[in-house]
């Protein structure tokens, strides 16, 4: 056996499994993030940001940025997206919030439980404030309990990419 085989076989996995996610800079414009969503969760661009759901359908994850004056007002308009546009129900008794560390930068993190027409759901609002005065970069994400569990490697492996354009 030819012993260059292996490790251009190395090489060939390793660039093959790059090719399979999408790279997104976030907002396109004046890009202050950029994250990569595998390709099997379906990535697809937004108005302001990236967003991926998981091949069995039951996890979801955005990320956009947000004009708004601080965290409460972000946090309210977050909020609306999760009642109005993805059509959540949310128990208030479940909401928690608290500082994170993402990066070199601190970011509040609000999680609470609720249900949607799939049935209950778990959900997660991270708030970054952005260098760029009035602006945060929002990561959304929900997903059935099961979802959850079984996801969960390559939802970390997407917060894992999430890299600031300093």
């Amino acid at each position: 056996m030819k012993l260059w085989i292996i490790p251009a076989a190395a090489v060939a996995i390793v660039l093959s499994n790059s090719a399979m996610a999408k790279n997104f800079s976030i907002p396109d414009d004046t890009p202050t993030v950029k994250v990569t969503i595998p390709d099997d969760w379906s990535p697809q661009a937004i108005d302001a940001g990236a967003q991926g759901t998981s091949p069995d359908g039951s996890t979801y994850i955005a990320a956009e940025v947000l004009a708004a004056d601080d965290v409460e007002a972000a946090t309210e308009a977050s909020m609306k997206v999760f009642l109005k546009d993805a059509e959540m129900k949310i128990d208030g008794s479940s909401m928690q919030s608290k500082q994170v560390d993402f990066g070199s930068t601190k970011a509040t993190d609000i999680t609470f439980n609720g249900s949607n027409e799939d049935g209950p759901q778990e959900f997660e609002i991270m708030l970054l404030p952005l260098p760029t005065d009035g602006k945060f970069l929002v990561i959304s994400y929900w997903g059935t309990p099961d979802g959850d569990k079984a996801n969960k490697a390559k939802f970390d492996e997407i917060m894992s990419s999430f890299d600031l354009v300093q």
